[in-house]
């Protein structure tokens, strides 16, 4: 894939992460396949004025600090 998108294989899987990383969708299927303990859980959300994704841990409660 990295050949016909004329990219090395490191940049394009970066670039994978990071799309599946800023869907919170993809975070939470993930999470929930893979069994992850409650207090780890990562809970992505996006400011309406940010441009990217933010990420709390369960729990916490003031992401813009």
């Amino acid at each position: 894939m990295s050949i016909a998108c004329n990219t090395k294989p490191t940049t394009l899987a970066g670039m994978i992460l990071e799309r599946c990383l800023d869907d919170a969708a993809v975070v939470e299927q993930l999470q929930n396949e893979l069994g992850v303990y409650e207090t780890y859980r990562v809970l992505p959300f996006k400011r309406h004025d940010a441009a990217d994704v933010t990420y709390l841990l369960k729990g916490e409660t003031y992401p813009w600090g």
